[in-house]
């Protein structure tokens, strides 16, 4: 009798839990913003605050002039970063909570660096979110991890900022096929934590690659070199043959 009890128990809970779990599936909003109208929002940000953790907002392709606090678990999707732009100033979107992903934009600054502007600024609340296939520039600060953990940047392009991608005590984070060029810093580490992984990213043409204030792990580091230093030692070598190669003497 008491195992009939125990086994419908088990029953009802699981039941129960797996009832949350449809009601959580099936409650998640897509939400479709489009400056030139036609759709739930032309704003990212009344979006975001229309919106609730687990939704989706899908951005339609046209330039957005505003300034985006994501502060909800949500999925913010843009059509593509050479269609898709938030042109701002300040910290132009600002990652607030955690498991956010933010995807498929042009982000820019207005060049004029005041304070510590970024594009994307992902604060120590962020955790767990992941932000890829983004286009950063014209800011201090490409991408600024600022304290958070477990973030994953992935296929980023960050260029004409003073910092590509900026991390500042920012620890288990993965850093990885990201590219920073035309940089005065390309990826720059406050506060190196070796938990942090960088993987395949492409770093070139920047003042100064690759930082990180504690030297003894930039072996850790995925040891990135730069494109110009490549092709700078290429070239010597193909020099030297050619120089050095001996001349055939003519009979």
């Amino acid at each position: 009798m008491r195992l009939k009890i125990l086994v419908g128990m088990i029953i009802i809970v699981g039941g129960l839990i797996l009832l949350i779990q449809i009601a959580d599936q099936t409650s998640a909003a897509t939400i479709i913003v489009d400056d030139d109208g036609g759709a739930n929002y032309t704003k990212i940000q009344d979006a975001i605050n229309a919106s609730e953790d687990g939704d989706t907002i899908r951005v339609f392709e046209g330039m957005y002039k505003e300034n985006v606090i994501v502060n909800k678990s949500v999925s913010v999707i843009g059509n593509g970063s050479s269609n898709t732009t938030i042109k701002g100033s300040g910290n132009i979107v600002q990652i607030y909570a955690r498991n956010i992903k933010f995807s498929g934009f042009n982000v820019s600054g207005d060049g004029k660096i005041r304070g510590y502007p970024a594009c994307i600024k992902i604060d120590g609340m962020g955790s767990n979110s992941i932000i890829q296939n983004n286009h950063c520039s014209n800011s201090k600060y490409g991408i600024y991890l600022f304290l958070p953990r477990r973030v994953t940047l992935a296929n980023n392009t960050c260029f004409k900022n003073n910092y590509g991608i900026y991390l500042f005590y920012s620890r288990e984070n993965i850093i990885e096929n990201n590219t920073c060029f035309d940089n005065e810093h390309g990826i720059h580490i406050v506060n190196y934590d070796e938990k942090n992984t960088f993987k395949s990213n492409d770093l070139f043409e920047n003042d100064d690659n690759f930082y990180s204030d504690r030297d003894e792990h930039l072996k850790d580091a995925d040891r990135i070199f730069s494109k110009v230093i490549l092709i700078t030692i290429a070239i010597v070598i193909v020099m030297a043959i050619i120089v050095f190669q001996p001349y055939k003497v003519s009979r």
